[in-house]
């Protein structure tokens, strides 16, 4: 032995212990690696931009709630690149403090405020109208939610977050799954300095000429390929009014596809263009 120990990569994600976003680093990561977490999502961008971490793990878009704009925005600004992604069914649940004494039917008739991150009071809108008595106050993570409830002595107070925090935390699952949709998946993407240069998925952004027809010729190279998109989406620039960048993925399947022409197409009829990554599509884990 040469008395070296081995150094595991540092992942930053957003949020703490038991968060989705700790969920998904554990999923894709295992134990391999060394989680680092951040309070925003800015800050998982900037940690792994500066070095200080290997990779990073970010929501990009919920299957009800829709895309996660902060991070799509920090995708334009950084020069990173999405190197995987992972999915995960999310269930959500009402936490509490544990108190088996108290029926609970009751117990929730008691809930005078619920932690969380807007994301999830979203994703949970159907159940949050059903009990309008609970105040809703957001936190920056779901897992922050269940640990400030964990450390708390007022039983009025709840929290929504998945399985996993209320392991961690030691808490009551006083109702459980109270999604709005059973089909509730959230796509986490995983950044970092360098892309793979394999994968049958591809990520890109581009921006367009205020000309008639710009995007249809965009497009028009996919079509002829019999390349399936998985997502088109616009954003507006910041800072440039009227200015939008389109956030495009794509599907190779196992398709021989040459991306340099394809990619040489595109730049024909694009203002400007940014590839976000190649990488292999990811899996779906269950929370």
């Amino acid at each position: 032995m040469n008395g070296k120990q081995r150094v595991t990569p540092s992942v930053a994600f957003l949020g703490i212990s038991g968060s989705y976003s700790f969920f998904a680093f554990q999923k894709y990561f295992g134990s391999a690696s060394t989680p680092s977490p951040k309070i925003s999502i800015e800050d998982v961008f900037q940690a792994v931009a500066s070095g200080e971490c290997e990779r990073g793990v970010v929501p990009l878009e919920n299957s009800t709630a829709g895309s996660v704009l902060e991070t799509y925005d920090h995708l334009l600004r950084f020069q990173l690149q999405l190197v995987g992604e992972v999915y995960l069914k999310i269930h959500h649940h009402l936490l509490v403090k544990k108190d088996k004494t108290i029926n609970k039917s009751f117990r929730l008739s008691r809930i005078a405020k619920c932690f969380s991150h807007p994301q999830a009071f979203t994703q949970c809108s159907v159940f949050l109208k059903k009990h309008p008595k609970i105040a809703q106050e957001a936190l920056s993570d779901t897992a922050r939610g269940a640990q400030f409830v964990s450390e708390s002595n007022d039983p009025t107070f709840s929290a929504i977050a998945g399985t996993l925090a209320a392991k961690i935390y030691r808490l009551q699952i006083l109702t459980p799954r109270i999604e709005n949709t059973k089909e509730n998946f959230t796509r986490f993407g995983i950044i970092g300095r360098k892309t793979g240069k394999r994968g049958n998925k591809i990520s890109l952004l581009f921006s367009l000429s205020h000309v008639p027809g710009s995007l249809v010729k965009t497009l028009l190279p996919f079509a002829k390929a019999h390349i399936n998109l998985t997502k088109i989406e616009s954003r507006p620039v910041f800072n440039h009014a009227w200015e939008y960048v389109f956030y495009l993925d794509f599907d190779l399947g196992e398709k021989s596809i040459e991306i340099k022409s394809l990619l040489t197409k595109l730049k024909k009829h694009v203002r400007f263009l940014k590839i976000l990554g190649q990488y292999q599509k990811g899996k779906t884990y269950e929370t």
